[in-house]
């Protein structure tokens, strides 16, 4: 815990909510104006005890290469910082724990977070601060000694709250980077989706001016894609064979056979037409039969194996 301010306005804090929730956790706490007094009368007495215990602060920063790398700007830096937490620690007595005391203290934890200084170790620095604290006031102690024990239950209070400040300061930077997160997945997910939307666009493209007819029918055969050639080869539209069992191309007996064909491709493998270019009989939605070529490739997606044929009239060919 460096205890360096932050001279950025924007944090994006929402400082009424802040300090709104402040004021509860003091409730939560059983922090009073009693306690409010006790600290006001020890503020002068531990004064003394205040360069020691900073001194004592930063060596031991100085011991954790992972938190004292925070500190970048050498001795004269660490002189700075050391005025900076005698007056964090005199503020910590000052009586007065306005709102303005509160967006101070949530800066302090903020610019740890910029920094990059975990929070672990700002958690321990506190707990080295409290007892440092704490052991200065049993030093300096002039009052009545049935009071010393509730002014330390009530610096205890209070640094508990400038903990939960602080911690609140890193949640905030956690939920900013979630947010960003999210936005930055979101924005991924939406670069993906439009990639593939094009891709999508770009084949369908490509299968409509294909001269030749192009289907494409899952495992049970129920067809899938059909491009403009196979409605214009069969009289069908798109939405009356998208759906339908692939055997609405075939006339009898072929139509009657089809169904055992795939049950015992699927069961054995037989590969009877996948690969080869064959000759049949194709029927249109009128009823009439014509001479086309079928040549079938399988394509397997993840889990699911499609069946793409490429469809070619041979009516013209067999003319010449």
């Amino acid at each position: 815990m460096s205890l360096e301010m932050s001279g950025s306005e924007h944090t994006g804090v929402d400082v009424g909510q802040l300090y709104a929730r402040y004021q509860e956790l003091q409730q939560y706490v059983g922090w009073s104006d009693y306690d409010v007094q006790r600290l006001r009368k020890v503020a002068d007495a531990i004064e003394a005890y205040l360069p020691a215990l900073i001194n004592d602060f930063y060596a031991e920063i100085e011991r954790h290469p992972n938190a004292s790398r925070v500190i970048t700007g050498g001795r004269e830096q660490v002189r700075r910082l050391k005025r900076t937490l005698h007056a964090w620690i005199r503020e910590l007595f000052c009586g007065k724990y306005d709102r303005d005391y509160v967006i101070r203290r949530w800066r302090v934890g903020w610019r740890h977070v910029e920094i990059g200084l975990p929070q672990v170790y700002t958690n321990a620095s506190m707990s080295r601060l409290r007892s440092g604290l704490i052991q200065a006031i049993v030093d300096g102690w002039q009052g009545e000694p049935s009071e010393l024990i509730p002014t330390m239950r009530a610096l205890n209070r209070l640094v508990d709250l400038d903990m939960a400040i602080i911690d609140d300061a890193y949640h905030s930077k956690e939920m900013a980077g979630a947010i960003e997160q999210l936005k930055e997945g979101a924005a991924e997910r939406r670069e993906v989706e439009q990639i593939l939307l094009d891709r999508e666009a770009t084949v369908r493209a490509v299968l409509q001016t294909a001269v030749h007819g192009i289907v494409t029918i899952d495992e049970k055969g129920i067809i899938e894609l059909v491009n403009s050639a196979v409605e214009q080869m069969f009289g069908c539209t798109a939405d009356e064979l998208i759906g339908k069992n692939v055997a609405v191309f075939m006339p009898p007996p072929y139509c009657d056979e089809h169904d055992d064909y795939m049950a015992r491709y699927l069961e054995t493998g037989e590969r009877r037409i996948i690969g080869i270019d064959r000759e049949v009989v194709g029927r249109r939605k009128d009823g009439s039969t014509f001479p086309i070529s079928v040549a079938v490739s399988e394509v397997t997606l993840g889990d699911r194996r499609l069946f793409t044929a490429m469809v070619r009239d041979l009516r013209e060919q067999n003319r010449t």
